[in-house]
Order: structure tokens, then C-alpha cells, then sequence
């Protein structure tokens, strides 16, 4: 089974890895209104972005240019993943864990 326990991201400057549910648990910032969360990468410290859906975590970077997108690096597939945007974040469930990533201010 695909899970938060058993898939691991790379930090898009120092390619540290970090297991998905400690980039859950050290996730700083969303963006509800895209899906996205913020966390910083425990070997350097740099800010890397994902997009979270139904079922699938995508990795990349963020780029402002016609408008705000999160450009795709890589995409995990995690079984029994639930997102919801919340006016005040966004809210993570999987198994028996939980996560409320706060909104940007």
C-alpha cells in the first residue's frame, strides 16, 4: 500500500529526502484556494511546495508567470488520501493521521 509511512520527496535544492508525513508535519503555509502547501526541507532548509489532490501528492515549484501554477516535478499516489480546502487552511487525512496546514496570510 502506497502511503504517507512508505513515500519519501526530494528537496528541490539539496535532493535531501524527507518522508511525506514529516513534510506533513513540518508543512508551515497553504494556499486552499489551489491546493497547495508549504514546507521547508529539514537537511537545508528550503522551501518546497506541493499540490495535493484526491489520491496524489505533486511535487515542484511555484512560478508567478501568466498567473500563480505549481510546475509538476514529480507525482506520488497515495492510498485513502483526503484533502479539503478550509477558509482557514487546508485539512489532511490518511489512516488514522491528521494535519491542518494554515492559510497564507
Amino acid at each position: 500500500m502506497k502511503s504517507v509511512l512508505n513515500q519519501y520527496l526530494d528537496c528541490t535544492d539539496c535532493t535531501g529526502t524527507t518522508l511525506l508525513s514529516d513534510a506533513f508535519d513540518i508543512a508551515f503555509q497553504s494556499w486552499p484556494q489551489q491546493m497547495w502547501i508549504a514546507y521547508r526541507c529539514p537537511t537545508c532548509d528550503s522551501v518546497n511546495h506541493l499540490c495535493l489532490n484526491r489520491d496524489v501528492v505533486t511535487q515542484g515549484y511555484l512560478d508567478g508567470a501568466p498567473g500563480p501554477c505549481l510546475v509538476p516535478t514529480r507525482q506520488l499516489h497515495v492510498d485513502q488520501l483526503s484533502v479539503t480546502a478550509k477558509s482557514d487552511g487546508i485539512a489532511i487525512k490518511t489512516l488514522n493521521l491528521s494535519w491542518d496546514i494554515p492559510a497564507s496570510s
